[in-house]
């Protein structure tokens, strides 16, 4: 058809550029994306570390995986009040291991699991007030 306007036209069949500040927010979510995968991956690699490798207390194999609240409770007290290498008091060094494994463990925890962990929480409570 002569005379009729394409769908790509504008002004006549010129095809205009995104305005400049279109670009460079483009731009700037894309370094923002990146940023925040690499921050991501490295903070992941940094709390896989800290977990696998960390010494702060001597835990027993498989301590956060037993389906007994009490027995981890329990394991957690004696391996704060036997370290010696622990910044601060027994308690706090068992409730901040537990807590620290229940919120980096985050989704991949089972519901049953984390109760069990919550549990163990209120067990530790008991085990140092008695």
């Amino acid at each position: 058809m002569l005379g009729a306007k394409q769908d790509n036209d504008y002004r006549g069949g010129r095809q205009r550029r995104p305005p400049l500040f279109c670009y460079m927010f483009h731009v700037a979510c894309c370094v923002i994306w990146d940023y925040d995968k690499r921050m991501k991956t490295k903070f992941r690699n940094w709390t896989k570390k800290v977990t696998e490798e960390s010494n702060a207390l001597d835990l027993e194999g498989g301590v956060f995986t037993w389906k007994n609240s009490r027995k981890i409770a329990l394991s957690l007290k004696w391996s704060a009040e036997n370290s010696k290498r622990r910044k601060g008091g027994p308690f706090q060094s068992a409730m901040s291991m537990l807590n620290f494994y229940i919120n980096r463990a985050g989704k991949n925890l089972s519901v049953g699991q984390k109760k069990i962990l919550t549990r163990a929480k209120e067990e530790l409570r008991k085990a140092f007030n008695s």
